[in-house]
């Protein structure tokens, strides 16, 4: 494996000849990455699954070497462009972050997880479900089956409109008239 430490990649001698900038040195660097770069090329090693890897670490490891600023961000980020202005963060709250809050918060989103939402998804359903795909009840499809036959008169249409649960008036019931109505 390949690191992107400085003088262990290209496997270049440091002394004075790095920092003076001199022909030799630089005839090198070019050397080696030459070098490297036939030794690990993808299109050489086609099985190798980290030659694609290994190539890019050469070419960063010459960007290194270019010049002291690069040399520098790459000893410091790792990288010969420097550390980048790309971060990633999440907008939370801090007390949501909090270590002493660590455990109600996983208590109540647990709770809203396994409790709240699937109460509101079971809730849905069971509404969703009374009605079939025209958006009529199942209970009336399955009373207008029962009741539509060869033998039905025209006049008791009315009354199998009535039996329709749609059409029941749903008002308030006192208690005292439910008794009564149940004697109906």
């Amino acid at each position: 494996m390949i690191s992107l430490a400085f003088p262990k990649t290209l496997k270049i001698k440091t002394s004075s000849e790095r920092h003076s900038g001199n022909l030799r040195y630089q005839q090198n660097v070019t050397i080696s990455k030459r070098r490297l770069s036939i030794k690990y090329h993808p299109d050489r090693n086609p099985d190798d699954p980290e030659a694609a890897h290994n190539f890019m670490l050469i070419t960063k490891a010459v960007n290194c070497l270019a010049d002291e600023k690069t040399k520098e961000n790459c000893e410091r980020y790792g990288n010969p462009e420097g550390g980048g202005s790309f971060s990633i963060g999440i907008a939370l709250p801090s007390f949501l972050l909090a270590k002493e809050n660590r455990i109600p918060v996983l208590v109540v989103f647990f709770v809203f997880i396994l409790i709240v939402i699937p109460y509101f998804v079971l809730s849905w359903y069971s509404e969703v479900s009374k009605y079939d795909m025209d958006g009529t009840l199942v209970e009336d499809k399955q009373i207008f089956i029962q009741s539509l036959n060869e033998n039905l008169i025209v006049k008791n249409c009315p009354r199998n409109l009535a039996l329709c649960l749609e059409f029941v008036p749903k008002l308030p019931v006192a208690n005292d008239q439910k008794h009564d109505l149940s004697k109906v």
